[in-house]
């Protein structure tokens, strides 16, 4: 069963002048110019966790990296993953509630190696480009509410090396990516955002399941 990218690389990091970050329901970084993350998500044969940091102005450009441990159940082993991305965001409209924002990111994950005692060591490397579009809802008492969604070309390379550093095989997929979230915003500060990514043109439609956590930290 096809893996599709690790959710961690699809964490958008996007700026905004309104209170939410609209593309992806986090807070703003006129909070705050940087922002601590954490994640955690499931597919049907692997499960990770991850954390990052962010960093972007109030309107514009914006950055983030990120680590992620991935237990594979098929392989009995677990990868260390490496990831980056990289925006802009775009309001749309006078009042700023919703936002266009073009990204882009990518990501290297190494193992899981000698799974079983094969001595086999195994890497993905992957990207994606796209864009995702949200809007920031009226707050409703001290919490924020930010529908999103986003659509993204992906590049997928699975590769597996023997002991000696033979390629043993080397699978690349090209493939489309959607990602439907809700965010959740406390204070400005405080946001949680569960999400859901499907792979629309793979021979497996298995969706990826997760939550993101943003904490804002400094004063903007």
């Amino acid at each position: 069963m096809r893996r599709i990218l690790p959710c961690f690389v699809a964490l958008i990091v996007l700026t905004s002048s309104a209170r939410g970050q609209s593309c992806q329901g986090l807070s703003s970084f006129s909070t705050s110019p940087l922002q601590l993350t954490g994640e955690a998500s499931l597919t049907g044969d692997s499960r990770a966790v991850g954390a990052g940091v962010a960093a972007g102005f109030p309107r514009g450009p914006f950055g983030q990296v990120a680590v992620a441990n991935r237990t594979h159940e098929n392989f009995g082993g677990s990868s260390i993953g490496v990831a980056a991305a990289a925006g802009y965001a775009i309001p749309l409209g006078s009042a700023s509630r919703v936002h266009l924002c073009p990204v882009i990111g990518g990501m290297l994950e190494m193992g899981p190696n000698n799974a079983f005692g094969s001595g086999v060591e195994r890497s993905r490397r992957s990207a994606q480009l796209g864009v995702a579009i949200g809007t920031e809802l009226s707050p409703v008492r001290q919490w924020n509410i930010i529908p999103s969604a986003g659509l993204f070309y992906a590049f997928q390379r699975d590769q597996a090396e023997d002991a000696g550093g033979a390629v043993l095989f080397q699978i690349d997929d090209y493939y489309a990516l959607a990602q439907l979230g809700v965010g959740l915003v406390f204070k400005s500060r405080l946001s949680l955002r569960p999400y859901v990514d499907l792979p629309l043109s793979l021979p497996s439609t298995e969706p990826t399941v997760g939550l993101t956590v943003g904490y804002s930290i400094g004063k903007p």
